[in-house]
């Protein structure tokens, strides 16, 4: 039976590092060699272009498309003479996943007396709020503090166990929600984060805000149906390695708010100024913010393909190896 590509890969891993388990080298035989031969450029397009493909629905964890992907590696791996290693005599090691997701009917929004739709109007990037918060707006500007630059937004204005709403325009780049300033980069941010400088997110984490709206930039609008999407439903996460989400100091990551056009210029509506047609000044706002979170726990599984490809040492052979 011809090896493909899969079966040479392993075979040459174990025969460059041969030494390190036994005291000759690997011989490779005419057989081996014939291995080699039968790989092909082609062959590899028609494997690639297929996990690749449309129809396997970029992958996703967990989804219908990475289930088919598996599944078409577990069958080819079968045909090279692998020995499967996943459960129950299989090539699939079976993985739980979880995830607390917000249930839109159960969630509300109201600022200013007025309701709004969750994933339409509002949706939460991270932190793991449940049950209700109010709070007071304060508006901080582009967030960023950058001590070098003489730059501090937040300077007059108390922001603990009040919601922080920040906005620039600019595509969103790396883990920043909001632009770098004019002139900064990020050779600029040094020293000590928190203190020296930080991102709106860490001066609430350090300062006791509540958390953190991003209020709608153009990017942010012209994309607004991949965000919604993106954040409209939480991340799966591995059941057993579950934890609460941490800041980049350990700390407990803030409640982090994505706003729509139309939420962002509700929320200034009658204020001292709107972001959204070029006020800049810092300022607390009088409306307070309403969140009920409802959310529901759902469970879906995943897979690893695992196989052994036994090798030719009558003694390494038989030897029971564990991770």
């Amino acid at each position: 039976m011809k090896r493909t590509f899969y079966a040479f890969l392993l075979l040459a891993t174990f025969a460059f590092q041969s030494t390190a388990f036994a005291q000759t080298a690997v011989k490779v035989t005419p057989a081996d060699k014939k291995i080699v031969e039968g790989v092909t450029a082609k062959q590899l397009s028609d494997y690639l272009y297929f996990v690749a493909s449309d129809e396997m629905e970029g992958r996703d964890t967990p989804s219908r498309g990475l289930d088919t992907t598996a599944k078409f590696i577990g069958m080819n791996l079968s045909r090279w003479g692998f020995k499967p290693a996943g459960d129950n005599g299989t090539f699939y090691q079976k993985i739980a996943l979880k995830r607390d997701a917000i249930d839109p009917a159960a969630t509300s929004v109201e600022i200013g007396g007025q309701k709004y739709s969750y994933g339409d109007d509002l949706v939460r990037v991270s932190g793991n709020t449940t049950g209700t918060m109010t709070a007071k707006i304060v508006y901080a500007g582009n967030g960023w503090m950058v001590k070098s630059k003489n730059l501090n937004p937040y300077e007059g204005i108390d922001v603990k166990g009040k919601i922080i709403a920040v906005f620039g325009e600019g595509q969103l780049g790396g883990r920043n929600l909001v632009p770098l300033p004019a002139g900064v980069t990020q050779a600029d941010l040094t020293g000590t984060r928190g203190k020296d400088w930080a991102d709106a997110v860490t001066y609430a984490r350090e300062n006791g805000a509540a958390g953190v709206m991003v209020l709608a930039s153009k990017f942010l609008s012209s994309n607004w149906g991949m965000v919604s999407q993106m954040f409209g439903r939480s991340r799966m996460v591995v059941e057993k390695l579950a934890q609460p989400q941490a800041g980049p100091q350990g700390g407990p990551v803030p409640t982090v708010f994505m706003a729509s056009e139309k939420l962002s210029n509700a929320i200034f509506a009658g204020e001292a100024g709107n972001p959204l047609a070029g006020y800049t000044n810092s300022f607390a706002l009088n409306k307070d913010f309403n969140f009920s979170i409802g959310t529901k726990s759902e469970t879906a599984w995943t897979q690893n393909v695992v196989a052994v490809w036994e090798g030719s040492d009558p003694v390494l052979k038989k030897t029971k190896w564990s991770p």
